[in-house]
């Protein structure tokens, strides 16, 4: 989870580490990771990290949300890995339902589908099947979806703007690997 770029409101990141922590995916590591101090969500985040072995918190000197990204990355050793932001909410049983699908779909490098962002409006991005060719024309993977470890590519961090559709370009393009569509 990286909080960056803007401030959130401590109720935002409550929500994101409550539904972090009531997944029901046991080997579940969670790397917080501050990109400059914040000492108000820090106290959020210890309170949601305490007793929990497989939970770290990270604060490094602000570099943006791509510097957090990797910073977490290199702090992490799980085999499928998410770069989850501090406003998203995942909803009950998706990291199970994720690792599953990696897992049964072994010639996917990663796994994606539909998302929405925590507003308001409420307005669902559909996703489209995997392509290559339209993946360079459109942007239609959100960065928190989940990739086999081995497939990370360092988030770059001259990168302001749609940062999660060069990660992505490079991902497959570096690994010649395709993503599995959720449904």
């Amino acid at each position: 989870v990286s909080q960056s770029r803007y401030d959130i409101d401590k109720s935002v990141l409550k929500r994101c580490l409550q539904s972090i922590e009531d997944q029901n995916y046991d080997n579940l590591e969670a790397i917080l990771v501050f990109d400059g101090k914040n000492e108000t969500l820090m106290e959020v985040a210890e309170f949601y990290s305490r007793k929990k072995e497989n939970w770290k918190i990270l604060e490094i000197e602000h570099k943006g949300a791509c510097a957090a990204r990797n910073a977490g990355f290199e702090q992490s050793k799980g085999e499928i890995v998410s770069f989850t932001n501090s406003d998203y909410i995942l909803k009950p049983g998706v990291v199970r339902l994720w690792v599953d699908k990696l897992l049964e779909n072994k010639d996917c490098g990663f796994a994606y589908g539909p998302y929405k962002y925590n507003m308001s409006d409420s307005t669902v991005y559909p996703s489209k099947p995997f392509d290559p060719w339209l993946l360079d024309v459109a942007n239609y993977i959100d960065c928190g979806f989940p990739l086999w470890r081995k497939y990370v590519v360092k988030w770059d961090e001259d990168c302001k703007s749609l940062q999660d559709w060069d990660f992505w370009l490079r991902v497959v393009k570096t690994h010649n690997v395709k993503g599995f569509l959720l449904s």
